[in-house]
């Protein structure tokens, strides 16, 4: 399963995603963007399969990035609409990763 999924971005586009080649992205096409997004998060949690997202902020950021994916995608087609931008995470995305993912450890010190 992946952190975000069709319907979340098609909430966001307005439009249907469909698998028969009239939306943009297709179904197929926006498949490979959810699992790279996935991939992108978990490469900075250094985990190798997706965990739970109990929080939902998962979501948004794999949205974020699929989003990203969705504009470049038009900027390869008509260039003079739509800017090319880098489909990295923001610092703001790395600490909440690492907030959700993160192995939390406790040191107790005994005083004498």
């Amino acid at each position: 399963m992946t952190y975000a999924n069709e319907s979340h971005i098609e909430a966001i586009l307005g439009y249907k995603i469909d698998s028969s080649g009239t939306s943009r992205p297709t179904a197929t096409q926006l498949t490979e963007m959810l699992e790279e997004a996935d991939s992108i998060i978990n490469a900075e949690a250094r985990v190798s399969s997706n965990l739970a997202d109990t929080s939902g902020r998962l979501k948004v950021i794999a949205v974020s990035l699929v989003l990203k994916m969705v504009n470049n995608m038009f900027a390869l087609t008509d260039p003079a609409t739509y800017a090319f931008v880098e489909v990295e995470l923001t610092d703001d995305q790395k600490r909440i990763i690492h907030m959700e993912h993160g192995v939390w450890q406790s040191l107790t010190w005994e005083l004498d």
